[in-house]
């Protein structure tokens, strides 16, 4: 941008005690970076997501309306059928954001708390995912 314009400009800091200065740009930037808006009033989408986690390889196929899970498909190899239903079970109907998933997979852990490593690794994967 300097090379082309030819000038020289210190970059400035736009933190937040910056924003803060700036009420009509901080509403804004409140507005476009809440849930709500990037997921709440998102089109229909699907998520893939495939994992290798340390009990065997982990998929996951999600369906998202009005930014909650509208439908939900798991696949594992090797981690416990029933668990696999009790996670589908409890995502469905979910925001698809870090606190539906928390609230699903503790649900699942409350069923199989012998599972709690698994659930614990599972969750941390799936919340990575679906927020970014």
């Amino acid at each position: 941008f300097q090379e082309f314009h030819q000038g020289q400009v210190e970059p400035e800091i736009l933190d937040q005690a910056w924003l803060e200065k700036q009420p009509g740009l901080l509403k804004t930037f409140e507005q476009f970076s809440s849930w709500d808006w990037r997921f709440g009033n998102a089109p229909q989408f699907q998520h893939q997501m495939v994992e290798q986690l340390s009990s065997g390889m982990f998929e996951v196929h999600m369906d998202s309306t009005e930014g909650h899970i509208a439908r939900v498909q798991g696949f594992a190899d090797t981690l416990n059928h029933d668990l696999v239903i009790s996670l589908q079970a409890h995502l469905l109907g979910k925001a698809y954001n870090h606190v539906g998933i928390e609230a699903a997979t503790q649900a699942v852990f409350k069923e199989f708390p012998e599972h709690a490593q698994e659930i614990l690794e599972l969750s941390k994967w799936l919340k990575e995912q679906v927020e970014i």
